[in-house]
């Protein structure tokens, strides 16, 4: 038999009171019709909604009517972790450590409920309190007068603010207060608001709960098998948004993406439930204010409209890779032969250009568009260009100042150019001559040039060598206008009998020189030889 006297009852109920006509009824039953209403009435708010605050409750300090410790909190409701509606409107019971006594403290169609606590003002240093509310329930003194029993005939329903040192799981806070010799501080992060609970087969929890703002916080995993659309209700792609998205922790907090661009600082996971790496999605996405609305991403493929930042929390390209990341990288894959490609154009004048992205360290200075900054132009033709847009061969290199192309790196290397047709060289500054030159402007050795041909497979001949002084030495002859002008007779010039002469165009020695000195020359005359010689004299 429940007691008439107790507000508690018996939890899941099964039985609810059954009337017909000349039923003799007593007090319990009206009693147990009351539990059977309450308990279906709390048990959805207990296991389907979040305890916590619904609306209103907010606490504020005293303004300039009351003293520096004075709090007002405003008219409001909430539910507690057993379903319970606790409903402030004017009147509420403060209990604090310093007074453990229920005592209501009344202020009648006050759109505030205030309260005052000076007494738990410090001397010295602070001091923490949360103040939370709760659910209570009293008879409310309002017994029969006349006929039956002296008995009260209502239940009421109130709340009661608690200051607590500290909070537990099922308290509903309200604020952290904060008590100093001079005043309140008040901080609302503590508040807790309701939301949804969604049952789980292990009990975990799983919810949605208001922020209290405009955020909206989800506890425990989410998976998507559909379409989701953010800031579009049209959604072509697992997930379409119609703005920025930041994701990570510091990222979310911090950073404000900008217009369809997408900022990611950890893992993320569209259509599985774990992800391997930062971004891990099972099917197309398209981000964008247009894309996300009117493109479909073709599947396992990302779309952007607008910028995407890699190691930046502001890009200004397409695509933009700044901070600690070392550049692109082309990994070899399972084909044969393994090779990364970057594709662009069609053949009919596309051109991708290299360039400066700012001309000072400056993030925000001089940042180049067009081809002003550009470093280097590919063509779709295969032409290259450095320091030109428009190059009209294979490799075009223009510049009026310094060196513009270096081929090993220091002295002494065996670095080869492998050139296939003419070297063509033109006019040197404003002159009339070409230059090749043996150089190296930071030795202070001697750099001689010497030509090689070759004769078969690896068969190198010293051709022609010119030392640093201009001495020129010569492994053969020398032919003038496709006539023999210069004659070196054996192939070792260190023995006797070897010569070298200088012949005129018809073929007759004009100056012989052997090679232990002695010089011979000769005239032809009418057919006929003079030889006039003489040894070389000492000292002359």
């Amino acid at each position: 038999m429940p007691d008439p006297n107790s507000s508690q009852f018996p939890i899941g109920i099964e039985t609810r009171p059954h009337y017909f006509d000349g039923q003799y009824l007593k007090v319990e039953d009206f009693i147990d019709e009351q539990h059977y209403h309450i308990d279906r009435q709390r048990r959805p708010l207990q296991f389907l909604y979040v305890s916590g605050i619904l609306n209103g409750l907010q606490v504020k300090a005293g303004s300039t009517d009351f003293p520096n410790f004075t709090i007002a909190i405003a008219p409001g409701s909430a539910i507690d972790t057993e379903g319970r509606q606790i409903l402030l409107q004017s009147t509420a019971l403060l209990i604090t450590p310093l007074n453990a006594q229920k005592q209501p403290i009344e202020k009648d169609k006050a759109p505030l409920f205030t309260v005052d606590l000076t007494k738990l003002k410090p001397d010295t240093g602070n001091i923490d309190y949360y103040l939370v509310i709760a659910y209570d329930e009293i008879k409310k003194a309002d017994s029969q007068a006349d006929e039956g029993s002296a008995e009260s005939s209502r239940w009421h329903e109130r709340p009661i603010l608690q200051l607590n040192p500290s909070i537990e799981a099922q308290d509903l806070p309200l604020a952290k207060l904060t008590f100093s010799s001079s005043g309140i501080k008040i901080d609302l992060g503590v508040r807790r608001y309701s939301g949804v609970r969604f049952p789980s087969n292990d009990g975990d929890e799983l919810s949605l709960r208001s922020q209290g703002s405009d955020r909206v916080i989800l506890q425990g995993n989410l998976s998507i098998t559909g379409k989701t659309g953010i800031g579009t209700n049209d959604p072509k792609s697992q997930l379409s948004v119609a703005d920025g998205v930041a994701i990570g922790k510091t990222y979310a907090d911090t950073y404000p993406a900008p217009a369809n661009s997408l900022l990611v600082e950890g893992k993320l996971g569209i259509g599985t439930s774990d992800p391997k790496s930062q971004l891990s999605v099972t099917d197309g996405v398209a981000i964008g204010t247009n894309y996300a609305k009117t493109h479909t991403a073709p599947a396992n493929s990302l779309i952007v409209e607008g910028n995407l930042g890699i190691g930046t929390t502001a890009p200004n390209r397409k695509l933009e890779i700044i901070n600690d990341v070392s550049g692109l990288s082309f990994e070899a894959g399972s084909g044969t032969p393994n090779a990364g490609t970057i594709r662009f154009g069609d053949n009919t004048g596309w051109k991708l250009h290299f360039g400066r992205s700012r001309e000072t360290s400056d993030p925000k200075a001089n940042l180049n568009s067009g081809v002003g900054g550009v470093l280097m132009t590919l063509q779709d033709n295969g032409n290259v260009g450095i320091g030109t847009t428009t190059p009209t061969s294979r490799l075009e290199i223009f510049g009026t100042t310094g060196n513009l192309l270096s081929v090993g790196a220091t002295s002494g290397s065996t670095a080869n150019i492998d050139l296939c047709g003419h070297v063509q060289l033109k006019a040197y500054s404003t002159g009339e001559l070409a230059y090749i030159q043996a150089r190296d402007d930071s030795s202070d050795g001697k750099i001689g040039l010497r030509f090689r041909t070759q004769k078969g497979k690896k068969n190198l001949t010293e051709a022609m060598t010119l030392n640093a002084e201009g001495d020129l030495f010569l492994a053969r002859n020398v032919y003038l206008r496709e006539k023999l002008a210069l004659y070196v007779d054996g192939a070792d010039l260190t023995n006797d009998g070897a010569f070298t002469g200088i012949r005129s165009p018809n073929g007759r020695y004009i100056l012989a020189m052997m090679n232990n000195g002695e010089a011979r020359v000769w005239s032809n005359r009418s057919g006929n030889w003079q030889i006039v010689w003489q040894s070389p004299t000492a000292g002359k």
